[in-house]
């Protein structure tokens, strides 16, 4: 016998029936309340399904993999001052990317999106497709099959419809330009200019020409070092005046004559590849 079953015997034994209760119904009574007394409390176990792991694990794998494919896919092209590069994308279409300049386009969507992030200047010709876009920090500009110049940096951008047609669009703008139109945007002054421009005779810094219409002398000496790969100081608040004129990438003395002659400034160049402006 158990000792649960020797200790309700002992506690039946010395219990007195109270009136009208036979032995019998006082050891159900007592069964009952045992049976109805609280259990102590056991602990859960609580388990995880293996194919929960499985899943997240084969998430993270495929995420990860996504990614390295991405990353390895994104063709970049950085072309330092003082030269040019021509390259040829994936659909034949050439793009001539001007000194300082960065181009870049995923291989992996190229099929499916033709699409190029550009940060300089570039010169494109474009083979007839579907749509082809140039993404700049200020504006895009989506075509079909033309040649055009796209200039985007440091507030500044501009693009000339060589052949064809072009759409350019950003935040408030969306113009379609034809050959011979050019559309220029001043971020810093919300200013937005369209012109004409000789298409058919134009020479620019792919012919080693630059030419600049009433552009501030800030911008044309930033041209300027980016063409020759010299670092230029400018003494005096000149910044904001304007030039207008052309040189020749021949040599940087004679760049400099060109523009500070006609500007009444005076330039020194020292050994180290650094050139002083002042008046």
């Amino acid at each position: 016998m158990s000792n649960q079953n020797k200790d309700i015997d002992k506690i039946i034994s010395s219990y007195k029936p109270p009136f009208k209760k036979t032995k019998v119904e006082v050891w159900n009574e007592v069964i009952s309340k045992i049976e109805s007394s609280p259990k102590p409390a056991t602990s859960k176990i609580i388990t995880f399904n293996r194919k929960f792991y499985y899943a997240a694990a084969s998430l993270l794998i495929f995420l990860a993999i996504t990614l390295f494919v991405a990353d390895k896919s994104y063709k970049t092209y950085y072309v330092e001052n003082g030269a040019k590069q021509e390259i040829i994308l994936p659909d034949n279409s050439v793009v001539l990317i001007n000194s300082d300049s960065h181009l870049s386009y995923s291989m992996l969507t190229w099929n499916f999106k033709r699409k190029v992030k550009l940060d300089g200047e570039a010169y494109f010709k474009v083979k007839t497709g579907n749509k082809f876009v140039v993404s700049t920090h200020i504006a895009q500009v989506q075509v079909l099959g033309t040649e055009f110049n796209t200039y985007s940096r440091n507030g500044l951008f501009e693009t000339r419809c060589f052949s064809g047609k072009v759409q350019v669009k950003n935040k408030t703008n969306e113009i379609v330009l034809t050959k011979g139109k050019a559309l220029s945007i001043e971020v810093k002054n919300n200013k937005s200019n369209q012109f004409n421009f000789d298409h058919i005779n134009n020479k620019d810094w792919r012919n080693d020409v630059f030419s600049f219409d009433k552009k501030n002398l800030e911008f044309v000496f930033d041209e300027l070092s980016r063409v020759f790969d010299v670092e230029i100081v400018i003494i005096n608040n000149i910044h904001e005046r304007k030039f207008t004129g052309h040189f020749e990438k021949d040599s940087i003395e004679n760049a400099l004559d060109v523009v500070c002659l006609s500007m009444q400034l005076n330039y020194r160049i020292t050994n180290d590849k650094k050139v002083i402006i002042e008046e």
